[in-house]
């Protein structure tokens, strides 16, 4: 997704079973003007709490992830918002 969303600002992956901790640091790492992520505690990791930090890149953490919902989860993608739930198994 990072790749095909170059101009990606705010991102809500949190309940996104397809999305590990690997996964959220690589959107840190490779979204140049990203700047809020929303993922659940336990797919944040010390070096992603890091290169958020030294990027300024706001971290909205929730504690609880609820693994048996579903969800649609809006992204705002340059001005648009796009659903991200179709693009969690790209990122695999």
């Amino acid at each position: 997704m990072f790749k095909s969303c170059k101009h990606l600002e705010i991102v809500d992956i949190m309940h996104c079973c397809g999305i590990e901790a690997e996964a959220v640091e690589l959107f840190l790492l490779n979204c140049r003007q990203l700047r809020q992520v929303q993922v659940e505690e336990n797919k944040l990791s010390d070096v992603a709490r890091s290169w958020a930090s030294n990027k300024f890149i706001e971290v909205v953490v929730c504690l609880i992830a609820i693994q048996s919902i579903q969800v649609h989860i809006p992204v705002l993608f340059h001005g648009s918002i796009v659903n991200v739930s179709d693009l969690c198994c790209e990122i695999e």
